[in-house]
Order: structure tokens, then sequence, then C-alpha cells
């Protein structure tokens, strides 16, 4: 085969591939952002160098489109102290905010389905958690060790919890769960030590492994079941709840 033929079915070929443009690093109003061209999806990455501002609210769109956080986009960042998840924002990926130290407070507006894994741990200055009514999905350890959160409310309609939500969130006094929630996922409360009485709805079947961990020496632990007393015998309770085992069970019927 000649060179011209060679190089005439070379081009033929190339032009009947086709290319996935991926946009990378692209600003948008002071943010770094990406999208997929094939799949339409768009992506927050992070700040522009020397972001630090002091009240973070989080853009409500991008280019008009809905988008996720991506994993570890802001990472230990020092700047931030308030934070609003703006309704444009989709899902929230693994270790996004992770050891965002002077985080104090957060605000969720409706919109995040999905909250990654970690997304929050090691945030220890945050106080209150009121997820959004939008919420379906919360990963493994999305508040691990976050030890100045003393209240956290919970939404209807969540069908996945991981394990560790608010492991050793020691200040933690106060939570409503769902009326909806079937399962307290294992490590869920482990080592929260501020945790002395809780509300069960009747909906619950399972409790995990470790999900109340050891009994507390001074911090006894009530638990209010809002069924009977022959429904919470039903309960499957797993290994390592001490502190429901040494503590007190009220029933509702």
């Amino acid at each position: 085969m000649g060179k011209k033929l060679i190089i005439t079915a070379l081009v033929v070929m190339l032009a009947a591939i086709t290319v996935t443009v991926i946009p990378f690093g692209c600003g948008y109003d002071g943010y770094i952002t990406s999208a997929d061209a094939e799949t339409g999806e768009y992506y927050l990455l992070g700040r522009e160098s020397g972001g630090k501002d002091l009240s973070l609210i989080l853009p409500n769109g991008i280019e008009g489109h809905t988008y996720d956080i991506a994993e570890k986009a802001f990472e230990s960042d020092m700047g931030i102290g308030k934070l609003t998840i703006g309704r444009g924002v989709r899902k929230i990926g693994a270790e996004a905010f992770r050891s965002c130290i002077y985080m104090k407070k957060l605000t969720f507006k409706d919109g995040v389905t999905e909250i990654g894994d970690s997304a929050f741990a090691s945030c220890f200055l945050i106080e209150e958690v009121k997820l959004p009514s939008s919420l379906e999905v919360i990963g493994d350890n999305v508040f691990m060790q976050c030890g100045n959160i003393e209240r956290a409310v919970l939404p209807e309609g969540l069908k996945s919890i991981g394990s560790g939500m608010f492991y050793a969130c020691f200040r933690l006094a106060d939570v409503t769960l769902p009326d909806d929630l079937t399962e307290i996922p294992d490590d869920m409360f482990y080592g929260c030590t501020d945790l002395e009485e809780l509300t069960i709805p009747r909906s619950v079947t399972k409790i995990g492994n470790n999900a109340f961990g050891e009994e507390i020496e001074d911090h006894p632990l009530t638990i209010k079941y809002e069924g009977t007393e022959a429904e919470w015998d039903d309960v499957a309770i797993g290994n390592g709840n001490e502190r429901i085992d040494e503590g007190t069970v009220e029933f509702a019927g």
C-alpha cells in the first residue's frame, strides 16, 4: 500500500472517532469548575487561588445548570467560617469539606440529594446540622469527629444512611430522627457522650453494631420508643450497644 493511501486511510479513521471534550479549570464567579461534554454534568472543583470568604455561599447554579461538588474540593479550607450550600448543588463529594476547622455554621438549601463519605468530617466548630428535605443518601462518617455539634435534624425520605454519621460527636445532645427511618446504622452515635435521650420511631427495625457504643459513666441513655414493648423486642440490636443494655427504654404504646 502506498504512503498516500495509508495517510488517506488514517485521516478517514480519525474523522470517524468521536472525541469527548471535558473543559477543565474553567473559571466561574471565583470558582474552579469543569463540565463533561458527553454527560452534560457540571462540577465545582474548588475556589480560585486566594479565596478566603468568611461567609461562603455556593452558587445556585453553574452556567444555569445544577452541579456536583467534587471530592476534596474544599478540604482543609481554612477560610470558611460560614457555609451555605446553594439550591443548585446536587451531590457533595467525599471529603469535600473535610477538616474545614474554622467552619462554625452550616446551612443547606433544598436541592442536595446525596452527601458523600466524610464530607464534613473533622469540622470541629459546627454547632448545628439541619439536613435538607431533598436529601436521599448519606455516606459513611459524614460528620465524624465534629465535636461541637449539639443538635441535628434528619429529614423524612432518607433512603440510605452510612455508618458512623456522628461518630465521636461528644456534645451532640438533641437529635430528631425521621418518622420513616428503618435502621440506625453501625457506629452512628458511638462516642456521643452528651446524648442522654433519644426518640426512636416505631419504623426502626434494626440498630447496627456499636450504634450507641459502650456504657458511659454518669451519662445514662434513655430511649423513648414510639412503639410497644412487643415491637421493641422485635428490633434487631447489634453487638456493642451497652448503652442500650444498661439504659432505660420507655414505650409510647
